[in-house]
């Protein structure tokens, strides 16, 4: 028997764990579960996400690249809804962020941050007929306008996974903003 969207939720971590949410809830059928009084992510609303080299960004072509969006197949791909979210609730989990990234290398570097609108995931692969991204709402750290983006999994196989993230990385139309120029600097601090 499947667990409830608020179980599976909370109940699946590490690096299965959106196979275990899709296995569960095929199809997305959690989006419109909703953790905080927020409601479900809108198509309309900015995601954010914090961008580290060298694992995300390519610093020799001076580019995002697609491994950023890789943790949506395993353990959800952390985001921010930007009109949900403070400038400090920002700066405080960028810091958080960029202090693990230093953790497993003295080398990391904060980039910026990755924009997109949250109805770019949500378009049909033309070639799979359905989305192949859902996003949830998932208060994180006390911040409630985090949301987490996962791959439908279940069943796939390496190569399609990383043909849907290489779709998505060309579908998002994300724009990387310099940590100097985003809601007036507040990072800058990061670089």
């Amino acid at each position: 028997m499947p667990l409830a969207c608020a179980d599976l939720l909370e109940a699946n971590t590490g690096a299965l764990r959106a196979d275990g949410i899709d296995s569960q809830r095929p199809q997305c059928r959690c989006e419109e579960f909703v953790r905080t009084a927020l409601g479900a992510v809108d198509p309309n609303e900015l995601l954010l996400r914090f961008i580290v080299a060298p694992q995300h960004f390519n610093e020799k072509k001076q580019q995002v690249r697609h491994q950023a969006l890789s943790h949506a197949e395993s353990v959800g791909m952390s985001t921010f809804r930007d009109a949900h979210t403070t400038d400090e609730q920002i700066v405080n989990m960028a810091t958080i962020v960029i202090e693990n990234a230093k953790r497993s290398n003295v080398k990391a570097a904060f980039k910026g941050v990755l924009t997109f609108r949250a109805a770019r995931p949500k378009v049909e692969r033309p070639d799979e007929g359905c989305a192949v991204y859902c996003i949830y709402d998932s208060p994180h750290h006390g911040v409630d306008g985090h949301a987490e983006i996962f791959q439908r999994v279940h069943g796939a196989s390496e190569d399609l996974k990383q043909m849907r993230r290489m779709w998505l990385f060309e579908t998002i139309d994300a724009d990387l903003i310099a940590p100097e120029q985003f809601r007036g600097g507040i990072l800058s601090h990061l670089v």
